[in-house]
């Protein structure tokens, strides 16, 4: 499934009838930082590494423990 971007995002919301509020209090998420990452800040790790990924505007990683052998 191909990436979305800020401009598809902000569009399903805006067709969804969805604020970005509500979205992210549903997920878990703070609203203010969700903002920020549909308006284009860096998305490299944490919370914002999950929204992204959460919106679908970035791919999920799958990480495994390098500790483990």
């Amino acid at each position: 499934m191909p990436l979305k971007t800020r401009e598809e995002v902000q569009t399903w919301f805006q067709s969804q009838g969805i604020s970005i509020a509500d979205w992210a209090m549903e997920h878990g998420f703070s609203a203010a930082l969700t903002r920020e990452v549909i308006k284009g800040r860096r998305c490299i790790r944490g919370q914002s590494h999950h929204i992204a990924v959460a919106l679908g505007m970035k791919a999920p990683t799958y990480v495994s423990d390098p500790i483990q052998p």
